[in-house]
């Protein structure tokens, strides 16, 4: 079994709340799109959450 680590930056949060305002929207961006849209940083937070589980 995995186990998820629910401790997240506000950094992490922040960026995790992006990505589901885009999900709400009907949109499914890839990390390419995230990037252009939000910019490099946020490839970073998105690698650190999904290493979090």
């Amino acid at each position: 079994m995995d186990t998820v680590d629910y401790d997240i930056s506000t950094e992490e949060a922040a960026a995790l709340w992006q990505f589901v305002d885009r999900l709400d929207d009907g949109h499914w961006p890839g990390f390419d799109d995230l990037a252009e849209e939000l910019g490099d940083d946020v490839l970073a937070l998105v690698q650190s959450l999904e290493d979090k589980g």
